[in-house]
Parts: structure tokens; C-alpha cells; sequence
């Protein structure tokens, strides 16, 4: 038995060894190729300096280094948004840097955008800003700028052929941080419309109004979660690139002013929890923390700087960064996944109105030119939403792009204001002509608008100082394009009249003047209107001082015929850049009606300006003149003061006819900024010629010239000036100016 046992055990190894040496020289297999480890990229919050992850993405696309996901927060979030929803490091720079950043944190509508009623109200000199009633209490607003223009841009940004691009199909995992401003807990949004996310981590507080969603109140994620390095972690990420653009601690010596001091504050919290987010990186992960210097968070007009110093940090960390690049083939798989196709504008099948204001969805539709059937137009849905927003009826007018059963819907949000339908305006205007008299006003309007479904406002004005008057007026549109509308009014002014004789002041009268009456006119889209009515006015005239025998009478009444055309595109009424205004005027006195005897005054006005570059020049023509009537102050026009013959003393040239030529030449020199707001500055010059006259004959050869310098500011109280005029025979005028002037 032991024989056979040996003879089958040497069988089994023989067979072994076989087997062995036939493995041996079998080809062998490659062993699988290990996975890439997850890249995360994480992208910090800090406004302007954010522009630096612009340049970190350059480099990355360069190297080859693929990302499996990106989170943000703040400025951090919109940047990294875009380049998770598609787009090429190229695009998104291009996109960030085109963008008029300061333009964007203005929600001030384009002018061209505001109706025909709002843009009168830029030809006084009250300022934009507003003490807002709700319930009959003082309203504080919840941010500076409640982000009209900035949700605009998010949303056109990530739009799609589907509509609004949504976090959840996003080509790269993506997260974005913002803070509920009631508990500070973090929220990070892995769901929804991208846009929404991106508005909500960048709500600044007390600059931007707070973003609302399911009843929680969000504002810019920096306050909790300033660089989502576990957010990135928690999706994934085994690898972490994180990009950190915060403001640092300013030095000792850096700290001047109460405004420095209360962003420090602010500033320690923020770095404090950014050090903790940093102790979770690991020695296979990088840290960029580009210098950015006294590049802040408000630098908007230094972004391509910004751009490059944070290419700069990328580079200089090319050797840690170079553990993740791949193969130029693999790098392109990638890209062909990551990358977005050429963007298709959706075709809207549908369109809804969800009105939330007392304004009726007659006048908010009247204003919508977008159409069904066509891929959306984003100029002329800017055109809609400008149009509306320009009513100053709505606190914001926005869209969105829903799918639903009819399919494509385009939705038109109207919001009612959340400060309530009153607020009250205040203004300055000052003229002083150095070394001789100060002239100044100061005012304030209230208005209820809209008081009803029509868009109807009531006006209530008062004003003190040089010239005192109170008033109220009616606006009630008629139709809902605004198109034809009524305007009952009354009004009491009291003045000083002073009286020349050549250029010597001989008599200083008062006047008070009562007008009551009622307008009914059309507006020409937002560009023009052509109103007419019928008026009674009371005039009394006081002497103070001088000549007792200027006027043949102490009293003026009885009933006024009004027809009056406006045109009106400029771009602004402080220092227009483009457009132009004219306005012709016909009052019509009856002796049928009151008068001593008939007469009728005409005024034709108008100025155009063009700008090349930062270099506007800009040209006046006025004209106006007395036909028949007698020696009374209603008969008689005069000119002298700043910009309306600079170099004679205000109101020094009267007479029954009046001509003016004014050409204007300034340029920006200047734009200091305050955050994002900027305050432009400008020195120009002005050349005036014109003269009043009694007798039509004297206006040929009959003309004064005037002239000179000026700089001016544009400051949130109105355009202030610091002028000097010459003017023929003698004259001259230093003005500090306050106040309207075109």
C-alpha cells in the first residue's frame, strides 16, 4: 500500500510544477488602474477680491486637474456656480469681468426704463433717498439694496434651454452656503434654482435685503461658513483644493475710523471659524491664500488685478497642485463630461403674471412685450422687467422659467413694496455767489402711491426758504398703459421779485401766487407727453423796497388756458451722458377771464448730449417770449445765475422776450467709491451767450456772452458745483452750487 501512496503524491507535484511553469509563461494581465482620489474645490466669500478664484481656475484648466465637485459661499458660490453648471474658466471670467458691478448694486432703474412720471420726478432737486411709512409708522428698510438688478443677472447667467439651471443637475456636484439670520446655523443649498442659491450666499447684510425661503430668513453664508471645506468633505471629497480670498485682520495702525474699527469687528468671527475650517485640510490638500493687498471687497473696478494675483498664487503652488493633474486624454474626457453645450435660449410656451401688489395685472401685462413661441429674448425681458420696476410700484419685479403641463411657462413675479404705498422725499438746493447772496430751498414731498388698482398717486409738497410753496396734486392714469391720464391740482408759492433797470436792482417786491386747475394729457410710451388744461390763478404783489412804480396794478387773477409738450431720453438729470429733452410751452391768459387784458407766454426749450469716451458735450437752446399784454410780472422772463447766463447776477437780465445758447464740454476725471457706490467727479467748461429784451428788434444785435470753468461732484444730495463765470462789461460770478442743473 505504500508503493502506490509514493506514486501518487510525486503525481500531484509533477502536476503542480506543470501547472506552475505553464502560469509562468502565460502573459500576465495589467493590475487595474487605482481610482483618482475625489478633487473638492472650495471657493471662499469676499466680494470683489473674489475675481482672484477667476485666476486659480486658469491655472487648474492648464495643469489638467479635474474637479469632482465645487462649493462656495458668497461671491465664492457665484463663481463656482457657474463653472459647476458648465462653463469654461474662460467664460466664467469673461462673464464675471463684463459685468458693471457697481451698476448692479444700484437698484435704481435705468432712467430710459422709468415711466413718463417718474422721470418728472428727477427735475427738482430732491434726492433719491426716501423715508418709507408702512402702517402709518417710520419703515427701515432690511437692506440698502434689495438686489432687483443683481437677482436679474444671476438668473440670466444660469439659464438653459429647460429654463433655470437646477443644482441637482448641474454637471458638477455643487453646494452653496448662506446663514438663517435667526439662529446663524449655516444652510446649504444641494437643490433648486442655482440663481436663488447664488443671491442668497451673497446677501450681504443690512446691504442686500434678505433672501426668504420656506419662511426662513438667509443672508451671505460668510457669516456662518465663509469656506465650505466639510461642506466639500460631507459631498465627498477626498482631496481638497480650497481658495481662501478673505479680508485679513487689519493692523493696529490701520485702524482709523469708526468704519475700520466696526469691520474689524465683523472681520474676527469670520476668520475665527475659517481657522477651523482649515484645520480639517490634510497634507495631500492645498491652501491657496492669494495677497491680495488693499485690493477690498468693494474693489470692483480692480477685478482683472485681482484676477491675476490669484493666478499668481496658483503658479507658485504648481508643485503641491501638480499631485492632481491627469493626462491631457484623461483631462479631456473630463472636460467633455464637465462642459456645458452651446447655450440655447428656451422657447416660451406660455406666460404668467403672479402679482402680489394692489396694482392691477391689466397695468403690469400692459408693459410685458416678451412673446409665446419664440426663444426668449433677455434684452427684451430686461425691457419688461425695466418697465415695470420703473413704476416704483413693486418692491421687485423678477421671473422665473417653470415646466409644466403647457410647457415652457415664463413667470412674471410682482412683489408689492415692503415699506408700504407712502413715503416722504427731502431735498437741498443751494446757490451762493461768493462775496454777494445765498440762495436756498429746502423741501419735501409725500406721496400715497398707488392708491388704487390703476396705479393713482397722491402728491403733497411743501418746500421753505428763497421761494416757499405748498401743493397737491392727483395723478390718475385712465387707462392701464398709462396712456391717458388726469391731473386735478392746487398750488400757493411765495416769492421775492427783484426788479432791474439795466443791471442795477431798483425794487424788491413779494408775490404770492394761488393757481388751482386740472390737467388731462398722453403719454408717448416713456419718451414724451402732451397734456392741456385749464388753470385760475391769483397773483398779489407786495413792495419791500425801491420803486413803487414798476407794476400798474397790485393784483393779477383770473382763469389760465395750459398746452404744454415733453420729450425726455436723457440717461440722467445730474450729468447726462446721452439723450435729450425738450419742452415747449403755450399759457394762454383770458381777459374773458378775468385778466386786465389778454396775453399769451411761450417757452420752447431743448438739449441734447453726447458722449465720447469719458468727454460729454452737451447743447442748450432756449427761448421765450410775451405776446401782447402788459407791464406785469407774468409778461416778463429773465435770465442771470448759474447755467442760465453764469456770469450776470441771478435774475439781473429781464424782459418781455429771452434767449439762451449754452454749450457744455466735462469729463469724468474722478469716480472715489464708498462700497459699491460710486461718487463721479467732473471739470468741464461752459459757453453761454443770450440777453432778455423788451423789443423783438434788440435780439439781433443785442447779446451777452458769458463763461468759464466749473468741477462738480455727484453727491447723494444732487450735483454740487464750484464754478467761476465771466461775463461781457465786467462781470463776474463764483458759485457754489447745490441742486439740479439740467
Amino acid at each position: 500500500m505504500t508503493k502506490p501512496r509514493t506514486s501518487f503524491v510525486l503525481v500531484l507535484v509533477a502536476l503542480g510544477l506543470a501547472l506552475a511553469f505553464a502560469a509562468a509563461a502565460a502573459p500576465k494581465k495589467p493590475a487595474p488602474k487605482a481610482a483618482r482620489p475625489r478633487l473638492g474645490l472650495v471657493l471662499s466669500g469676499g466680494g470683489a477680491r473674489g475675481a482672484a478664484h477667476l485666476g486659480v481656475l486658469q491655472v487648474l484648466e492648464e495643469m489638467c486637474i479635474p474637479v469632482d465637485m465645487v462649493t462656495g459661499t458668497s461671491m465664492g458660490s457665484v463663481i463656482g456656480g457657474l463653472y459647476a453648471a458648465g462653463l469654461s474658466p474662460a467664460e466664467v471670467s469673461e462673464t464675471i469681468q463684463s459685468v458693471d458691478w457697481v451698476r448692479v448694486f444700484d437698484d435704481k432703474p435705468d432712467r430710459q426704463d422709468l415711466s413718463f412720471r417718474r422721470k418728472q420726478d428727477d427735475r427738482n432737486f430732491l434726492t433719491n433717498l426716501r423715508l418709507a411709512f408702512k402702517d402709518w409708522s417710520i419703515f427701515i428698510p432690511s437692506g440698502i439694496v434689495e438686489g432687483q438688478k443683481l437677482d436679474f443677472l444671476l438668473r440670466t447667467m444660469t439659464l438653459d434651454a429647460n429654463g433655470l439651471a437646477q443644482i441637482e443637475n448641474l454637471p458638477l456636484p455643487f453646494r452653496a452656503v448662506a446663514t438663517d439670520i435667526a439662529t446663524g446655523e449655516e444652510v446649504i443649498f444641494d437643490k433648486g434654482p442655482l440663481a436663488v442659491a447664488q443671491r442668497a450666499s451673497m446677501s450681504v447684510p443690512a446691504a442686500f435685503s434678505p433672501v426668504v425661503i420656506d419662511g426662513r430668513v438667509l443672508v451671505d453664508g460668510y457669516v456662518a461658513n465663509n469656506l465650505p471645506i466639510d461642506v466639500a468633505q460631507d459631498l465627498g471629497a477626498e482631496n481638497v483644493i480650497a481658495v481662501d480670498i478673505s479680508t485679513p485682520v487689519a493692523k493696529l495702525e490701520e485702524l482709523q475710523s469708526a468704519v475700520g474699527i466696526n469691520a474689524q469687528v465683523g472681520t474676527f468671527p469670520v476668520q475665527q471659524q475659517q481657522a477651523r475650517q482649515i484645520e480639517r485640510l490634510k497634507k495631500t490638500d492645498v491652501l491657496l491664500q492669494p495677497d491680495l493687498g488693499d485690493v477690498g471687497a468693494a474693489s470692483f473696478t480692480r477685478m482683472a488685478e485681482a484676477v491675476e494675483i490669484g493666478r499668481q498664487a496658483a503658479l507658485a503652488a504648481k508643485d503641491k497642485l501638480a499631485r492632481y493633474s491627469v493626462s491631457e486624454a484623461e483631462y479631456a474626457q473630463w472636460r467633455a463630461r464637465q462642459r456645458r453645450p452651446p447655450v440655447q435660449m428656451p422657447v416660451i410656451d406660455a406666460i404668467r403674471i403672479e402679482n402680489r401688489s394692489p396694482v392691477s395685472d391689466r397695468v403690469v401685462r400692459a408693459r410685458i412685450h416678451t412673446r409665446t413661441g419664440e426663444p426668449l429674448d433677455l434684452e427684451v425681458l430686461s425691457k419688461d422687467l425695466g418697465r415695470l420696476f420703473g413704476l416704483d410700484a413693486f418692491e421687485r419685479a423678477r421671473f422665473d422659467i417653470r415646466r409644466e403641463t403647457e410647457g415652457l411657462v415664463l413667470v412674471y413675479q410682482i412683489e408689492a413694496r415692503e415699506r408700504g404705498r407712502q413715503y416722504v422725499r427731502f431735498g437741498l438746493n443751494l446757490e451762493t455767489d461768493i462775496g454777494d447772496e445765498a440762495i436756498y430751498n429746502i423741501g419735501a414731498n409725500h406721496v400715497w402711491f398707488p392708491i388704487n388698482s390703476w396705479d393713482g398717486e397722491v402728491r403733497t409738497e411743501a418746500q421753505i426758504g428763497d421761494t416757499s410753496k405748498v401743493g397737491t396734486e392727483l395723478y390718475q392714469p385712465i387707462e392701464p398703459r398709462d396712456w391717458l391720464f388726469a391731473q386735478p391740482f392746487a398750488r400757493f408759492e411765495r416769492s421775492e421779485l427783484d426788479i432791474f433797470r439795466g443791471h442795477d436792482r431798483v425794487a424788491v417786491y413779494d408775490r404770492d401766487e394761488t393757481i388751482v386747475g386740472t390737467l388731462v394729457g398722453i403719454n408717448v410710451s416713456n419718451v414724451a407727453q402732451l397734456r392741456g388744461g385749464i388753470g385760475y390763478l391769483n397773483e398779489e404783489l407786495g413792495r419791500k423796497t425801491g420803486d413803487p412804480a414798476q407794476f400798474r396794478s397790485d393784483q393779477l387773477s383770473g382763469g389760465i388756458y395750459d398746452g404744454e409738450f415733453e420729450y425726455d431720453t436723457l440717461d440722467s438729470v445730474r450729468f447726462p451722458n446721452d439723450g435729450s429733452y425738450a419742452n415747449v410751452q403755450s399759457l394762454w391768459f383770458r381777459k374773458e377771464m378775468g385778466f386786465d387784458d389778454s396775453f399769451v407766454r411761450v417757452r420752447a426749450a431743448g438739449s441734447t448730449f453726447r458722449t465720447w469716451r469719458s468727454n460729454t458735450v452737451g447743447l442748450s437752446l432756449r427761448y421765450e417770449t410775451t405776446i401782447n399784454g402788459g407791464p406785469h410780472p407774468e409778461a416778463l422772463h429773465s435770465l442771470g445765475g448759474f447755467l442760465n447766463l453764469s456770469g450776470f447776477d441771478r435774475n439781473s437780465l429781464v424782459g418781455r422776450h429771452s434767449g439762451l445758447a449754452q454749450l457744455l464740454v466735462y469729463r469724468r476725471v474722478a469716480s472715489p467709491a464708498v462700497f459699491a457706490w460710486e461718487f463721479p467727479v467732473y471739470l468741464g467748461g461752459m459757453f453761454e451767450a443770450g440777453n432778455a429784451w423788451d423789443d423783438r428788434s434788440d435780439i439781433e444785435h443785442d447779446v451777452e456772452l458769458s463763461g468759464g470753468p466749473f468741477v462738480g461732484v455727484d453727491t447723494p444730495l444732487g450735483p454740487l458745483y464750484l464754478a467761476y463765470a465771466h461775463g461781457e462789461g465786467g462781470h463776474d460770478q463764483i458759485y457754489l452750487y447745490l441742486g439740479r442743473s439740467f
